[in-house]
């Protein structure tokens, strides 16, 4: 690979405040911080809230036979850690497909520029016991407000389910201190 490709790279992950780039001295990765944890965090429910309140007033077959069928291959995979690359590909297959559901794909592409310390925190959590069938769980809880057109059900089911790391963010600091700026 060229530098150009590399220098470009790094230079998209300091603008999502990923690393840190000091000029003729070097790149570090970033601590993970929490404030901005705690933004984006946020921004997430608030958007997300509204794009399952717009499926649920008017569900859409053809998005929740979709959602449907990766929910089952999510549900295939949970309890298996040797998986956790699949079951992290379909869960961000699942919240694209609400997205797409509503048309605002290219919301969702800038919202996941700002969701880096988020991930972060996610990857820390996901092998923890249970984690996998709560996430499972969740969506489920989601798609079934949709489908049943009650926007209230699955505006409150998102919350809970994209809280779920935030609620978890004392433990994981305790747990990694070394990973937290703050």
């Amino acid at each position: 690979v060229s530098l150009t490709p590399v220098r470009e790279a790094l230079q998209r992950l300091e603008e999502d405040g990923l690393v840190r780039i000091m000029p003729q001295s070097g790149t570090v990765v970033k601590r993970i911080d929490v404030d901005q944890l705690r933004e984006t965090q946020f921004l997430r429910v608030s958007v997300e809230t509204e794009v399952v309140r717009r499926l649920a007033l008017d569900p859409d077959p053809e998005v929740i036979s979709r959602a449907r069928a990766i929910m089952n291959m999510q549900e295939s995979l949970h309890g298996d850690t040797t998986q956790m690359g699949l079951f992290n590909e379909l869960d961000r297959a699942f919240h694209r497909t609400l997205f797409a559901g509503v048309g605002m794909t290219n919301l969702q592409q800038i919202l996941i520029r700002r969701l880096g310390h988020l991930f972060r925190c996610q990857m820390l959590d996901l092998p923890s016991e249970g984690k996998m069938a709560d996430i499972v769980e969740k969506h489920w809880r989601i798609l079934h407000g949709i489908e049943r057109g009650d926007p209230d059900e699955a505006m409150e089911a998102i919350r809970v389910h994209l809280s779920g790391t935030i609620r978890r963010l004392d433990m994981l600091r305790g747990q990694f201190p070394e990973f937290f700026s703050s």
